[in-house]
């Protein structure tokens, strides 16, 4: 079988997993005249393979994960000091995660930024799209708010318009959009407080109505 693109192949409703979460097949496969194709998952988890060989390769990979946010994502390294996944992948929560899910996880890209606003941070979602990752976890908000950017009064609404923003790209390319709700720092004024509960608020409602998006209270 000849190779084929399958960038299309974009929503997980199309591929088709078992009770164990591994991939079994694509349904309604496009041209290839069956309803249903039995594939699995390469070794690098970025392509599909038939019975015949490779038939094409993911947009996005259910295991990849890439991170976006600020200094809570950004953790042990700065971002301009150097890629060290795989230490990342070895350690930490993330290695929590990879074990519970049978090491099927892997952490592609950080981009967390000490400091960063959400305008900041989406600067940087094209580079973590560019490692096709199936779940994309973005933690901001926190220092729009702190900030008061661009205003007392519109730092809530002004970071969410831009989690909103991020978060529609990345499940665009079929991506799973994982967002956490914000708490207050210490000292903050009654107008931030507010802020922050505008931001939860609209953060809550967006992911209850948008299929893709799922929202972690904390």
């Amino acid at each position: 079988m000849a190779e084929q693109n399958l960038q299309r192949i974009r929503h997980t409703d199309q591929l088709i997993f078992n009770e164990d979460g591994d991939l079994v097949g694509i349904q309604n496969p496009k041209g290839h005249g069956k309803n249903f194709l039995p594939v699995r998952m390469s070794a690098d988890g970025l392509s599909l393979v038939s019975g015949d060989g490779l038939l094409g390769t993911l947009r996005t990979s259910p295991n990849y994960v890439a991170l976006l946010g600020d200094s809570r994502t950004a953790s042990n390294r700065a971002l301009n000091a150097g890629v060290n996944l795989a230490a990342w992948n070895a350690s930490g929560v993330f290695s929590a995660l990879r074990a519970r899910s049978g090491q099927r996880l892997r952490m592609v890209y950080n981009g967390g930024v000490a400091g960063d606003r959400t305008d900041e941070i989406n600067v940087r979602l094209e580079t973590a799209l560019a490692y096709f990752p199936g779940l994309v976890i973005y933690w901001g908000g926190l220092n729009d708010i702190a900030e008061q950017y661009p205003s007392a009064s519109a730092s809530g609404a002004t970071a969410f318009a831009n989690i909103r923003t991020a978060g529609l790209r990345a499940i665009s390319t079929g991506a799973v959009f994982l967002v956490f709700t914000e708490y207050p720092a210490t000292g903050w004024s009654a107008a931030q407080v507010s802020q922050l509960f505008e931001l939860n608020a609209r953060l809550s409602n967006w992911a209850q109505n948008t299929p893709g998006v799922v929202l972690f209270d904390v």
